[in-house]
């Protein structure tokens, strides 16, 4: 069942596509508590990258370092054997890079460059990378930008940026802005709002509002908010956001960060969230997009919570779409609580869209009869009927005879089961 099928007859259901890159060993990772930039997608070839990711040239191989202590090399090794079995780093990995110093790190990213490629290298050299950063920025960049692979050379000049914007925000945003590729300029730029947000989100602000407004358009408020946002909250620093909030004047950054902080906050805390945009943003378009963006981030995050909190929303248009959006992800993880929850509830019209959510899941996994059972509890005519005449070209396709069989046993009206006949293909 396609969303374009559901939104037609309920422009306002939210509909859910989690992406979640799972097994990532970095996927745990934290960068002084702040969210990670999503992993770069590496081009099929050069041709296709940008200037900062094409490949690096001889002449910029890393140079020689010095070699590291014996100790440093037995602990490094040992860390890299132990990752392999390991879903997340641990405390000692954290410990060992959290204590390098500037005279050792080069030494230990180079023996991780020197590691058979995999993940557990491309994890290490990242914490290798975010603690160089926070030491010398201008360093860990230069020395991310020279990795031979090209998916972790992306990734680490983004750690880079990231941490050296926790650090020195303004220097590092200085540095950004110099790459000459508008691509790899915004990923870099977001990269240090999201670092520097994680430290003082009001320097994250100023740095943005100071950026030249051509880049500022390119891009776009919205990416920039949920970065700040995103930094911010991820290190508790939810109330100086909501200050910084209330201080902007009324525009697109106040409308993007208050969608922004709707969506982090709304993901953990619904109820605090909802309350705060409905005081701090007018009734419309601004209030609208913030309270959509909050229950996305809780269907995304728990799609369970986001039913019951949906089936307690006032606003009973919101209300039908928010429950109908929750089922939908909720089915998709857990048929049997999904599909025992809205048979608990109070039949109503508002539970017409988690029937259609219903009806459409158990279509997709061809169990037809159990789709047209959800499909009878619609009380919306013509949502029941462009669901029946999906179910009825799918099985009458698929399987006629079962499909014959079904109607001749229906309690269908007889005009939906006319409506149904002529879904049958003709003898041939």
């Amino acid at each position: 069942m396609s969303s374009q099928s559901i939104l037609r007859f309920a422009p306002w259901l939210i509909l859910l596509v989690a992406a979640y890159a799972l097994g990532r060993w970095h996927a745990g990772e934290p960068a002084n508590g702040a969210a990670q930039p999503a992993p770069e997608t590496a081009p099929a070839s050069a041709d296709n990258g940008t200037a900062a990711d094409a490949p690096a040239p001889e002449a910029a191989q890393v140079e020689a370092a010095p070699d590291p202590s014996e100790t440093l090399v037995a602990e490094l090794d040992s860390i890299a054997t132990a990752a392999k079995s390991m879903a997340t780093p641990d405390a000692r990995t954290y410990a060992f890079f959290e204590k390098l110093s500037l005279d050792e790190i080069d030494a230990v990213a180079s023996r991780i460059e020197a590691m058979v490629p995999g993940n557990e290298q491309d994890v290490l050299f990242l914490m290798a990378i975010r603690r160089w950063a926070q030491l010398d920025g201008a360093a860990a960049v230069a020395r991310a930008s020279k990795f031979p692979a090209l998916g972790t050379r992306i990734n680490a000049r983004l750690a880079a940026f990231e941490s050296w914007g926790a650090t020195d925000g303004q220097a590092a945003f200085t540095e950004a802005m110099k790459t000459e590729d508008a691509d790899a300029l915004a990923r870099a730029a977001s990269a240090v709002l999201t670092g520097a947000a994680t430290k003082d989100p009001r320097v994250a602000v100023e740095l943005w509002t100071s950026a030249p407004e051509s880049f500022r358009v390119s891009v776009g408020a919205g990416a920039a908010a949920a970065q700040i946002a995103s930094g911010a909250f991820g290190t508790g620093k939810g109330d100086v956001i909501r200050e910084i909030v209330l201080d902007l004047p009324e525009g697109v950054l106040r409308s993007q960060m208050i969608e922004g902080m709707a969506a982090e906050w709304g993901a953990h805390y619904p109820e605090d969230a909802l309350a705060w945009v409905q005081q701090v943003a007018p009734d419309g378009e601004v209030r609208e997009t913030a309270v959509n963006a909050l229950f996305l981030s809780l269907v995304q995050k728990d799609p369970a919570l986001a039913a019951v909190w949906g089936i307690d929303y006032p606003d009973d248009n919101r209300r039908t779409g928010y429950i109908a959006a929750a089922v939908q992800s909720w089915a998709r993880m857990d048929t049997v609580a999904a599909e025992t929850w809205v048979n608990e509830q109070t039949s109503g019209r508002h539970l017409d869209g988690a029937g259609y959510a219903m009806a459409a899941h158990f279509m997709a996994k061809r169990d037809m009869a159990r789709s047209f059972s959800w499909i009878r509890r619609i009380n919306t005519v013509e949502m029941r009927a462009e669901l029946l005449g999906t179910l009825g070209r799918m099985w009458a396709n698929e399987k006629p005879e079962d499909f014959k069989r079904f109607l001749d046993e229906t309690s269908l009206n007889r005009a939906e089961v006319e409506m149904l006949l002529a879904k049958i293909p003709p003898a041939s």
